[in-house]
């Protein structure tokens, strides 16, 4: 696998730079997973995927393991899972609240008894998070600022500049680009003070996750992303 370790470098990956500074994403190929380190008291251990057919209960789930073991499944040589390590230190109370809240969602749509096969659909609160977890940039924002009302084009280019890479689905694409014209979406988050540090901007996605205030947020093209932070 392609692995250039200096497109590190540039606007996207500002918010991220201690992370990505690390010696791990330094070396000439993808770290082994045995290699990632422990974030807020989760580790990362090599994925194993569970037999067609057979029965799970939800904390058998991608989920559900983070959540009643403490660890997260992860691919060998996959830039996604890289990624969402990524996401794990530089926001590991958001990530922390985004997968609890994920879980109980799972635990109510499921119920208690084994089975061996998914619901055909999924809880809009479960949709949200996964938005979130996977596509978006969050917008710092005012705290008076009202998240019944939808961001327009309009907003996400006025303040453009305090936009910050949160979903491990998105910054994988503005490292690889080979993704072609998906979907991003830009996620208000209101905060106490104006400020765009990363450990406030932790602490505000959590609290907006765990209170269930998490909007949709803006829809909007990869190009369009892309042109906005100059990539």
């Amino acid at each position: 696998m392609n692995w250039e370790p200096l497109r590190f470098d540039g606007r996207p990956f500002a918010p991220l730079a201690d992370v990505l500074a690390d010696p791990l994403f330094r070396g000439p190929c993808l770290p082994p997973v045995a290699t990632w380190p422990t974030v807020a008291g989760v580790r990362f251990e090599k994925e194993v995927r569970r037999r067609r057919g057979e029965s799970f209960l939800p904390s058998d789930l991608y989920d559900g393991q983070i959540v009643t073991r403490a660890v997260v499944p992860s691919r060998e040589e996959n830039l996604h899972d890289l990624f969402n390590m990524v996401a794990w230190r530089a926001f590991p109370k958001a990530k922390t609240a985004l997968h609890r809240r994920q879980y109980a969602a799972l635990c109510e749509a499921l119920g208690d008894a084994p089975r061996t096969t998914l619901p055909n659909r999924r809880l809009p609160i479960q949709d949200r998070l996964t938005l979130l977890d996977e596509a978006s940039f969050v917008l710092p924002v005012s705290p008076t600022w009202d998240l019944s009302r939808p961001l327009t084009r309009e907003d996400v280019g006025d303040l453009a500049p305090r936009l910050i890479p949160f979903g491990h689905g998105l910054v994988e694409f503005l490292y690889d680009g080979r993704a072609g014209d998906g979907r991003g979406f830009v996620v208000p988050v209101p905060m106490p003070t104006a400020t765009d540090d990363r450990g406030a901007v932790d602490e505000a996605i959590a609290e907006l996750v765990a209170s269930d205030r998490l909007p949709m947020g803006r829809r909007l093209g990869f190009s369009f992303c892309r042109s906005l932070i100059g990539v």
